[in-house]
């Protein structure tokens, strides 16, 4: 008898003779191999409300092996159909704020599966805008501000949470804030 481990998704042919007596013969001939497994792995960017989310696959398989399928949920069944994909690489659009539970299944050339799931969570981009309309007289200065995003741009190029205004007409002033998501709102005052 002999013993061999192939490597892991490569495929041998055994050929087995037995002699059990003079009279009796037997012969085997078989196809022997370990399975290939795979590790679904991924990644995402950009999870912003009403905007699509890229998910990237990362997975991998043992040697000798590939991926055949994919198949995602992204745990948002209020989006119907559009809950599953089995692209390799999919986008999904959350309408919705909230907290998500993104699963991958990814099965290998021979049929060997694994799972892996993810939270995403889509927050809403909350800035306080509570003095975005101003009333001033001719001369006066007025201080327009913003908080609870990562960077700000205003329409008078500067880039600072707040900005201190004189304008000699009603002035329409712009801002742009980005969160740490990646996520943009964009706000305007009427000096």
């Amino acid at each position: 008898i002999s013993q061999y481990s192939p490597p892991v998704g490569t495929t041998y042919s055994v050929y087995l003779q037995a002699l059990l007596d003079t009279t009796c013969h037997f012969t085997m001939n078989c196809n022997v191999g370990l399975p290939t497994f795979a590790t679904a792995k991924f990644s995402y960017s950009g999870v912003c409300i009403n905007t699509p989310v890229f998910f990237y696959d990362s997975s991998t398989v043992t040697s000798g092996g590939s991926i055949i399928s994919y198949n995602w949920n992204f745990g948002d069944p209020g989006s119907g159909p559009n809950n599953l994909s089995y692209m390799q690489n999919p986008s999904h659009i959350f309408t919705a704020y909230g907290t998500y539970t993104i699963q991958l299944i990814a099965t290998s050339n021979t049929n060997c599966s694994d799972t892996i799931t993810k939270l995403v969570v889509v927050s809403e981009n909350i800035l306080d805008t509570s003095n975005t309309r101003k009333i001033i007289c001719e001369g006066e200065s007025a201080t327009l501000s913003l908080s609870g995003a990562n960077t700000y741009t205003w329409s008078s190029k500067e880039t600072t949470s707040s900005i201190t205004v004189t304008p000699s007409v009603t002035t329409s002033y712009t801002i742009t804030a980005t969160f740490n998501w990646g996520c943009t709102v964009t706000c305007t005052a009427i000096i």
